[in-house]
Formats: structure tokens, C-alpha cells, sequence
């Protein structure tokens, strides 16, 4: 029996893998009232680090002003995956920019059940737990990388 032979990957074959991150399926949330939600199936890298430098700049915003929001990790949790509805739905041009837009969508979504329904039924469980651990890899580089410059400022005062 013959191996079959490897082949390198071409760019059509990318470029056609590409376009389906930007295709937006359809979650029929209540038939009767034939209201949907719009979403990607497979989420744009892109989009998740933009994602990621939107939660780390909501987070920095959050410590200026003194809100104890961020303070319990299941609150992180949440606004993660908030931002995930935002970038990954319909809901991207009507969630606000402001974090307190934000907040004010994460709890009407929560109130009403379509939060839940989005992790539960809508979004694919795999491509939500990737952006989670892309998110998680990036917090522990910036926490080693200021671990360093905190240790580089130490030490450059202790030669003063």
C-alpha cells in the first residue's frame, strides 16, 4: 500500500478557507415571533485580537475610573464573552463603544436569556474556548512582560 503523497497548501485553497469567517449564519431564537440573531460560525483571528486589545484597553479604562467590575474573575469571564457577541454577531454595530454601553448590553442580554442561548446553543463551543485561550495566552505574555520591566526598573535603581 502506497502512502498517499503530501502536497503543499496553495493560496485558492487559503483564500477560499478565508471566506468563511465572513459568512453570517442564522439562530432562529423564537420561531413565533420569527425573531434571529446573525452569527459567524467560525471566528476571524483578526477579530479576536481585536477583541483582545478591546478587553485589555475596557480593563485599563476600568482601573482609571475605580470600578471594581473587573475585580472577580467570573465578572472577566463574562465580559469576555461579551465581547465575543459583539464581534462574532449582528450585535457588533449596536453594542456600544463606551464600557458602560457595554455593560448596559451585557446586562439586558443576560436579563432577557439571549446571553446564555448565545454560549449554550449558538456559537460552537470550540471556536468560543479558542478565543478564551488566545485571550489567557496574551494576559500571561503582558503580565511576564511587565514583570520584567518591573524587575528591569528595580534593578537599574539598585546601580543609582
Amino acid at each position: 500500500m502506497t502512502a498517499k503523497r503530501q502536497s503543499p497548501i496553495k493560496l485558492k485553497d487559503i483564500l477560499a478557507e478565508s471566506k468563511k469567517v465572513d459568512v453570517m449564519s442564522t439562530f432562529v431564537v423564537d420561531p413565533e415571533t420569527k425573531k434571529t440573531v446573525k452569527y459567524n460560525e467560525y471566528f476571524d483571528r483578526t477579530q479576536v485580537e481585536k477583541l483582545t486589545l478591546e478587553l485589555f484597553n475596557d480593563m485599563q479604562y476600568a482601573i482609571e475610573k475605580e470600578y471594581s467590575f473587573f475585580e472577580s474573575e467570573e465578572q472577566l469571564i463574562k465580559y469576555e464573552l461579551l465581547l465575543i457577541i459583539k464581534y462574532f454577531s449582528h450585535f457588533k454595530n449596536e453594542i456600544g463603544d463606551t464600557f458602560e454601553e457595554k455593560i448596559m448590553a451585557m446586562e439586558a442580554l443576560m436579563k432577557i436569556g439571549l446571553f446564555d442561548l448565545f454560549f449554550d446553543e449558538i456559537f460552537d463551543q470550540n471556536q468560543v474556548g479558542e478565543v478564551i485561550e488566545r485571550v489567557n495566552k496574551v494576559a500571561e505574555k503582558a503580565v511576564l512582560a511587565q514583570e520584567a520591566i518591573n524587575e528591569a526598573l528595580e534593578t537599574k535603581g539598585d546601580f543609582k
